[in-house]
C-alpha cells in the first residue's frame, strides 16, 4: 500500500485492523494520533542558510520573519557583500544579550566590522556600529549577516485531512508515525489490549527517530562570547 494520499492512509490503517466497518471511526484514531504527536514530537524542522543586508544607517538587518522565539539559529557570522568572488565565506560571530550589545554601544561608541550580535525583536543588530567595508576590487561595499536557521516547517499541515495530506512533510516522510499513532488509538475502542504493546513500540521507536533527526539538523557549535579588551 502507498502513502500518498489522506484515503491511502485511511485504507493502510483498515487492512492492519483487518475491519472494514470503521470508515467512520479510523479519522478520530488519525486526530488522536496527531495531537499526541504535538506533545511528544520535537516541531518539525527544516534547516536553511540565508544572508540578511545590514543597514549601515541603523547596524541591524532588516526584520526576520519568525526570529522571535520559533527559529533556532547554530551559527550566525558575517562577510562583505562582494560580486566578485565566488566563494564568500562568513566570519562566525559571538552572540550577547541585548542588554549587553546596547552597553558597548552606549560606553564604548565605534565603527568598524561587526564584532558580536543580539536579537532585538525580529532583527539582528551588531556591535560596533558598521563601517564601510572595501570590497575586493577595493569598491565601497556592506555587510550581510549570514545565519543558519532552522525552524518549524510552514508546511506542516494539522490536522491531515484530504486537502492538505501532500503538503504535509510530517506525513510525506514518516507515514508510518501516522500509520502506529492511529493503531494506538484504535486499541482502546477495539478492545485490542494484546496488540497496543507492539504498537507502542513502534509509535515511541518513530518518534525517537525523528526526534533525533531534528537534533543533528542542530548541530553546530556558536562561538562564545569573549569580551574585548576594553572593560567597564
Amino acid at each position: 500500500m502507498s502513502f500518498v494520499t489522506y484515503a491511502d492512509l485511511v485504507a493502510t490503517i483498515a487492512a492492519y485492523l483487518n475491519r472494514a466497518d470503521l470508515d467512520a471511526r479510523i479519522p478520530d484514531f488519525i486526530r488522536l494520533a496527531e495531537a499526541r504527536m504535538q506533545r511528544e514530537l520535537t516541531p518539525f524542522s527544516t534547516r536553511s542558510e540565508s544572508g540578511f543586508l545590514l543597514s549601515a544607517t541603523t547596524g541591524r538587518t532588516g526584520t526576520i520573519p519568525g526570529l522571535a522565539g520559533v527559529i533556532e539559529m547554530p551559527f550566525v557570522g558575517f562577510h562583505v557583500n562582494d560580486a566578485n568572488l565566488t566563494f564568500n565565506p562568513a566570519s562566525p560571530l559571538p552572540q550577547v544579550n541585548e542588554t549587553v550589545l546596547l552597553t558597548y554601544h552606549r560606553d564604548f561608541p565605534s565603527v568598524g566590522a561587526p564584532q558580536m550580535y543580539a536579537i532585538l525583536g525580529q532583527q539582528i543588530a551588531v556591535y560596533p556600529f558598521p563601517n564601510v567595508p572595501k570590497d575586493s576590487l577595493g569598491a565601497n561595499s556592506t555587510y550581510s549577516i549570514v545565519a543558519v536557521l532552522v525552524g518549524p516547517s510552514a508546511l506542516y499541515a494539522v490536522p491531515l485531512t484530504a486537502g492538505n495530506a501532500a503538503s504535509n512533510p510530517i506525513y510525506a516522510d514518516t507515514p508510518d508515525l501516522y500509520l502506529y499513532g492511529a493503531l494506538c488509538e484504535s486499541a482502546p475502542y477495539l478492545l485490542h489490549d494484546e496488540r497496543l504493546p507492539m504498537w507502542e513500540s513502534r509509535f515511541h521507536q518513530i518518534v525517537k527517530d525523528v526526534n533525533r533527526q531534528h537534533e543533528r539538523l542542530l548541530v553546530g557549535t556558536r562561538p562564545q562570547f569573549q569580551p574585548l579588551a576594553r572593560v567597564f
